[in-house]
């Protein structure tokens, strides 16, 4: 439960940062990477599932909220599955021979099982850099000084989109 209002408190400083930007957004936190995307896509701005309450909380919702192959979907409408909680419902032997791979993975997902883990950031090697072609000499600072500013601050705006500081400047 405490994890689960520190995700809450996360979910909405993101949400709240977004707002402030004019962007909106919506955040889902779980202990799998699909059901968090689930989360995020399905309901209100900012959705925690606690393990364990997933399976419960998404029984509701249409088949698609799971990203079924449009052949699957066909084969789910055939066998009359149009809510996930019908398919988490369905006894785990066989679903491998009627619905292959794809069933599996989302019959497991349907039930609250989610294998995909939640990925650590990797510092990206992404560099910032501006350029300004002039058609004229600069023969003092002033103009130069104007010139970097402009760029700075355009760089510095995009880190900030991004969500990094820079470290320096060089």
């Amino acid at each position: 439960v405490q994890r689960g209002q520190r995700a809450l408190r996360q979910g909405r400083a993101i949400v709240d940062a977004a707002t402030a930007n004019g962007l909106t957004v919506r955040t889902g936190f779980a202990a799998g990477t699909e059901l968090a995307a689930i989360a995020a896509r399905t309901t209100g701005p900012v959705t925690v599932f606690i393990p364990g309450s997933e399976a419960g909380a998404i029984s509701h919702l249409g088949i698609r909220a799971i990203g079924p192959s449009p052949a699957l979907l066909a084969e789910l409408a055939r066998l009359k599955i149009s809510r996930i909680g019908e398919l988490a419902a369905l006894p785990a032997s066989g679903i491998g021979t009627r619905l292959g791979t794809e069933g599996v993975r989302l019959h497991r997902l349907a039930r609250g099982i989610d294998d995909s883990r939640i990925t650590t950031p990797v510092a990206r090697g992404d560099r910032f850099e501006e350029c300004v072609a002039l058609d004229y000499s600069l023969d003092n600072l002033e103009p130069l000084m104007f010139l970097l500013s402009g760029a700075t601050d355009r760089i510095v705006r995009r880190m900030d989109l991004r969500g990094l500081c820079p470290g320096g400047i060089s």
